[in-house]
């Protein structure tokens, strides 16, 4: 009999790594390495203006987080919601997140304010 890894007549064939072994991911240095004459890719990340969608999504949430901390101060609930959609659009290089991710970290920071 043979085993299912080898075919007759041949030498068994060996994996190229266990499951166990880590997975070698191919790294492109050649991108951040000036010796190769490319610079690496430049993002300005200040150009990100919010799209009109994400203005939308901002201001329903803002309405949402209104009724939700009521016991809150309404210019507290707007200084957050400003300060974290402000710090996440100078990072980002596209804005579609941003509602997403403001939305948790206020929530965050408006609980740790209950608390």
């Amino acid at each position: 009999m043979h085993s299912p890894t080898s075919s007759p007549g041949r030498a068994p064939l060996r994996r190229r790594s266990s499951p166990t072994s880590p997975i070698r991911l191919r790294t492109y240095a050649r991108w951040s390495d000036p010796r190769r004459g490319r610079p690496p890719p430049q993002v300005d990340s200040a150009a990100v203006q919010p799209t009109d969608s994400t203005i939308r999504k901002l201001g329903n949430l803002q309405i949402r987080l209104h009724d939700e901390f009521a016991h809150l101060p309404a210019e507290l609930v707007d200084r957050e919601l400003g300060l974290v959609a402000a710090a996440l659009l100078a990072e980002a290089t596209f804005d579609d997140f941003v509602p997403l991710l403001t939305d948790r970290r206020v929530r965050e920071r408006l609980a740790a304010a209950t608390a």
